[in-house]
């Protein structure tokens, strides 16, 4: 009897063995690992490039605009081509946009160095156009590249400036090539000092009969461009919204005149006395 005992014990301690070696030898799940940090230093939507410290954000958009007797899907056909409303017009308008823009920052010893890329492309009524609209780096106060001016006062399509001299025309769209620095006092309060690529309005030389012709637009003949156009903005953002100031210097000269000499004559016939 203690020899059935025995070998019993002696079975069961052997399953037990068995079972203890092939529960250690069953793969455990891993942890996940988060190949991809979020960075929450900037806000929503950033994340750490691997294997360093800098934080980014992509982003961007994808739209359809449709309209009948328009230009662009958004335009009357009030001037113009369109406004000729005859045979060569086509009512129907139709314009594609896609955007996409990448937001990178690190932090430094002098601060954040952000750089921010924004690339714009539109087919309207199947032509194509393309336009980077942001390529900017900004680090220890200073901003360069391409991007809204801080000359413009307003935001994007409620502006007025000397240089459009209509509403809705400040940078912000599309951007222009620029330095500035900008001192921060404190309380939402900033002054900047920058320089725009110039901006101009098209000049008119009257004194070529080819400019003025019905249905055209006129041909640009301002002088090129010797330097650009400096300027000063002072800015107070807080709660209840923001205020700001800016003026600039803005060079305007006309190239030489280009007319050959033709003259426009009257032709009359006269009747012999």
């Amino acid at each position: 009897m203690k020899m059935v005992k025995s070998l019993l014990l002696g079975t069961a301690a052997g399953v037990v063995a068995v079972a203890g070696a092939q529960a250690a030898d069953m793969p455990v799940k891993a942890k996940p690992v988060q190949y991809v940090k979020i960075c929450t230093l900037y806000g929503d939507g950033y994340y750490y490039i691997p294997g360093s410290d800098t934080c980014i954000r992509i982003g961007g958009y994808a739209r359809l605009d449709v309209g009948w007797n328009t230009a662009g899907a958004r335009t009357p056909a009030y001037s113009g081509t369109q406004g000729a409303q005859d045979r060569t017009v086509s009512p129907l308008s139709t314009r594609g946009r896609a955007s996409l823009g990448i937001d990178t920052r690190t932090q430094t010893q002098y601060g954040t160095l952000r750089t921010l890329t924004n690339i714009y492309m539109q087919n309207e009524n199947q032509t194509e156009s393309f336009n980077v609209s942001r390529a900017f780096i900004q680090w220890a106060g200073f901003t360069f590249g391409r991007f809204q001016s801080f000359s413009d006062t307003w935001s994007l399509n409620d502006s007025w400036n000397l240089a459009q001299q209509q509403d809705g025309s400040d940078t912000g769209a599309n951007g222009v090539n620029s330095i500035a620095y900008t001192f921060e006092f404190g309380n939402g309060v900033t002054f900047t000092i920058g320089a725009d690529e110039r901006r101009t309005k098209s000049l008119t030389n009257l004194s070529v009969n080819s400019v003025l012709k019905v249905g055209a637009e006129p041909t640009d003949f301002h002088q090129g461009e010797q330097w650009p156009d400096p300027y000063l903005s002072l800015r107070a953002d807080q709660s209840w919204g923001y205020v700001a100031f800016s003026g600039g210097v803005h060079n305007v000269n006309a190239t030489y005149y280009t007319q050959s000499g033709t003259a426009a004559s009257l032709a009359t016939t006269g009747v012999p006395g």
